[in-house]
């Protein structure tokens, strides 16, 4: 059994999203299971898999694919300031990596990490889709480009000092 479990509330929007499939086409909310799992516990978390595998009669590794697949499904939760940083070959060219290392350096923390007391989490990606933007970074999805280490860390620093009101 799954330390998991969706609130009243979840389960009851769960339930409606099941009956608008057809009888034996449970398995087509998977998805949908996962957003009303990350929206409870910010996340999609190995339990939740466990829990929606059941309640839907989907194979747990099914669902694992799906998360992996899907940048909006985190297996923890990210931090109160998320950051995206681009890997994309236009943001490459325009040294990206020295714009990542500064910020990760600033935060403390390595690329798929949160930081311990919960502030600061970060991924890359493969594209922001900011090309002529490039170096480019999402920060709790607000788009920043044009970056130097040095503006990317001052944009955090705004970040921090807001998360301390």
């Amino acid at each position: 059994m799954s330390a998991f479990a969706f609130t009243e509330e979840n389960r009851k929007k769960l339930e409606a999203l099941i009956r608008r499939y057809p009888e034996g086409r449970a398995a087509s909310a998977a998805t949908g299971a996962m957003y009303l799992a990350a929206e409870q516990e910010g996340c999609v978390s190995d339990a939740a898999l466990e829990a929606i595998s059941e309640i839907l009669s989907v194979p747990y590794s099914r669902l694992w694919e799906l998360r992996s697949f899907y940048g909006a499904f985190r297996d923890k939760p990210a931090g109160k300031v998320h950051v995206s940083f681009c890997r994309g070959i236009c943001c490459g060219m325009k040294k990206a990596d020295g714009v990542r290392d500064a910020c990760l350096a600033y935060m403390n923390i390595r690329t798929g990490e949160t930081r311990a007391d919960g502030l600061f989490s970060a991924e890359e990606k493969d594209c922001l889709g900011a090309c002529s933007d490039a170096p480019a970074m999402l920060v709790n999805g607000t788009l920043y480009g044009r970056l130097t280490p040095e503006s990317a860390k001052e944009i955090l620093k705004k970040y921090e000092a807001e998360a301390a009101c």
